[in-house]
Formats: structure tokens, sequence, C-alpha cells
């Protein structure tokens, strides 16, 4: 009799475990959940981030300092100023003399600064590079 009821205990212990291991897969399961909505919330709240145009222009100029837009066809490009025109996506619009002459090199690298200085992240940004007004 002793040896069937400690193999009744031993079943009821691989139960358990067995049990245990399953509950534990769904509290991981539901800790997995609850990260991702922290995520998804964080992703939406870049997603829809406003910059202020005096914020944005000063992390610009910062750049541009670091960095100036390289020189093509003899002519040399200044950026005079940013805004942000849109947000869910966040859209820049970058205003130059010679916007058809910005690379995609270095439209990378001022997206990367916003990034640096904004976050933006798991968000795409887009950019543009526009013509500035009454310039030729």
């Amino acid at each position: 009799m002793q040896v069937k009821s400690h193999l009744l205990q031993a079943e009821e212990i691989d139960n358990l475990r067995e049990k245990s291991k399953h509950l534990k897969g769904i509290l991981q399961k539901t800790i997995d959940v609850e990260k991702l909505l922290e995520i998804a919330d964080t992703i939406f709240e870049e997603y829809n981030k406003r910059i202020s145009t005096g914020i944005l222009n000063t992390v610009l100029k910062e750049a541009v300092l670091m960095n100036n837009p390289p020189t093509r066809k003899g002519r040399v490009v200044k950026i005079n100023y940013a805004t942000q025109v849109s947000v869910a996506p966040p859209r820049f619009a970058l205003f130059c003399n010679y916007p058809e002459l910005i690379h995609f090199s270095y439209a990378r690298y001022i997206e990367n600064k916003f990034r640096e200085a904004f976050g933006f992240d798991g968000s795409p940004i887009l950019i543009s590079f526009e013509k500035k007004n009454g310039e030729e």
C-alpha cells in the first residue's frame, strides 16, 4: 500500500510540475503582451510627436555647422529654416535655395540628427527639401 501511495504522490507531483510550467508560460505571455502594449504606446507617442519650430531650427543649425551641405555643380546649398508640417508620421520641410542639389546621404544625416535630438523611436520621419519662397 505504501508503494502505491508513493507512486500516486509522485504522479501528483509530476502533474503539478506540468501545470506550473503551463502557468509560467501563460504568465510569461501575459508579461510579454504587457511589454508589447507599452512599446506600442511609446511608438504611438513618438509617431504623434510635435516639435516647435524654434527648437527644430536650433538642432538644424547645429547639424549644419557640424556638417555643411556639400557644394554641387559649383553652387552652395544654404538651408534657411525647417518646420514640422504634420504628425503621424512626423513630416518636416526644410527650406533652402537649391533643394534639387541635396543628396540623399545628407538628408539621412539630417534625419539622424533629428532622431538624436528628438527620439522618434519606431516611427518613420519624412523630410522634404523645398525651395524657399521668393528665391529663383
